[in-house]
């Protein structure tokens, strides 16, 4: 109850500060859906899904770092603690074609004949601990693959023509600098006229340099030229509203000024027709959310999407050190009291979903302890007052009771003229719609935070959140 209530709170909170938002995040909408890898999942106390340990050696692993190439999507995962004859953290690289992330994403991990994973090894760097792959892209048919090196204060880039089972390296220095962690999207001409050189098809690459000392930045490149450094042109400010560019990486001008971001990830969503920027942070704690219409920006204030405090992290799938509260036994083996904490948000760039006002991201995120990765979904709700969902957003917030409740719950209101209710669940759909009474009765549906709504005259005058239980 004491969670629930901190949720009104929180939501009251963000629908009085969001009509003048387009775009904004749905409070209490993050949900852990799955542990991708190892056996077991510490949380759910289940098998997962894909077994890791069992079929490729991998118990536990970081990142996840998504991508398409050749009609399947890359998942680059980071640090394997432990030797099975390659040496100490190496990198996974796995595969999937499952589009429906809901109940959870299939993996298939590249392996080399004995079963085992195959690490993905880029001759001529070190890639030991912190040492890991940053993002992947597909151009020409080739697998291209960004990875820091030098204990994550150098940025290279390798290529693949074999499906990500060797590789050469391309570029031994992207950047030690402002793109030490990198974030890269395909972008053509026709999209954003202001993109520097004539080239249509192009990339535009979002980084950040010290770790979690940093602020984001961004440059552009001709696709076609990927593997010469010296078609890089770095986002040099604004003149007169319009970005310009330099050849000089020491004259970038950040993006998005937030001197704590570490692995972050970049999108452009159709859904929303926005570019969503995902990165970690200590202060605001969590994983933060930036929109821009354009990939330079300007972006909106951070909003953070998972606090691990506030969104069901600790206590359930991250663990609390013991010796402040025993409330979980999610941890790795000897940490019992040691924090648990999050970072390396992932978006899968091809798998956000809408449904009328509200629009899901998938992504990755890792946890400390348990060493691991999960995926993640947030909702975004689109400020539009046309739709009836966003009625939501006016109106006074009323607290049903009980709340959570296994079926029938009362609605504290004395106005006696009110007319109709309508529920929606997390996708946004109605699920329950009927003439106005104090005691309602959702028995019949399932297990599940829904979103209501009480309306007079077609005109919304109450909201509210209930949680059902079986």
């Amino acid at each position: 109850m004491k969670n629930l209530l901190c949720f009104f709170i929180v939501f009251v909170f963000y629908v009085a500060v969001s009509y003048s938002q387009d775009i904004y995040y749905l409070p209490g909408s993050t949900e852990k859906i799955d542990q991708m890898v190892g056996d077991y999942d510490r949380h759910s106390e289940k098998a997962t899904q894909n077994l890791t340990d069992t079929k490729y050696r991998i118990w536990g692993t970081d990142l996840g770092v998504p991508f398409t190439h050749e009609g399947k999507t890359y998942v680059l995962f980071g640090d394997i603690p432990g030797d099975i004859g390659y040496g100490l953290d190496r990198d996974p690289i796995a595969f999937t074609t499952d589009n429906d992330p809901e109940d959870g994403i299939g993996l298939e991990f590249i392996t080399r004949s004995d079963g085992t994973y195959l690490p993905l090894t880029i001759p001529g760097i070190s890639q030991a601990a912190l040492e890991v792959p940053l993002d992947g892209i597909s151009i020409n048919g080739n697998m291209y693959v960004y990875h820091s090196t030098d204990h994550m204060t150098r940025s290279v880039l390798a290529k693949s023509t074999d499906e990500g089972r060797s590789f050469t390296l391309v570029d031994d220095k992207i950047s030690d600098q402002f793109f030490i962690n990198i974030s890269i999207n395909k972008i053509t001409k026709s999209m954003y006229q202001d993109l520097p050189g004539s080239d249509n098809e192009g990339v535009v690459v979002i980084g950040s340099g010290t770790y979690r000392q940093s602020s984001a930045y961004l440059y552009h490149q001709p696709s076609g030229e990927i593997e010469d450094h010296q078609s890089i042109q770095y986002f040099a400010g604004f003149r007169n509203n319009k970005p310009t560019w330099s050849r000089n990486e020491s004259d970038c001008v950040p993006i998005i000024e937030d001197h704590c971001i570490g692995e972050l990830s970049s999108a452009y969503n159709p859904h929303l027709n926005k570019w969503v920027v995902l990165y970690n942070c200590d202060n605001p704690r969590g994983i933060v959310l930036r929109m821009a219409d354009k990939p330079w920006g300007p972006y909106s204030s951070g909003e953070v999407i998972f606090d691990p405090d506030r969104d069901n992290g600790y206590c359930h799938f991250i663990h609390t050190n013991w010796q402040v509260r025993n409330c979980d036994a999610v941890h790795d083996p000897g940490r019992e009291n040691e924090w648990g904490g999050e970072y390396g948000p992932y978006i899968f760039k091809d798998l956000t979903t809408r449904v009328d006002s509200l629009v899901t991201i998938y992504y990755t995120m890792s946890t400390w302890n348990p060493y691991t990765t999960v995926l993640m979904k947030s909702v975004l709700v689109i400020q539009d007052r046309t739709n009836s969902i966003d009625h939501l957003n006016y109106g006074s917030e009323i607290t049903p009771h009980p709340n959570p409740t296994s079926g029938i719950f009362i609605l504290p209101i004395t106005d006696i003229h009110q007319s109709n209710i309508k529920l929606y669940n997390i996708n946004g759909k109605i699920v329950y719609e009927a003439k106005f009474t104090e005691q309602v009765n959702i028995s019949s549906l399932p297990a599940g935070i829904y979103f209501g709504s009480t309306y007079e005259n077609n005109k919304s005058t109450h909201f509210f959140k209930v949680l059902k239980t079986d």
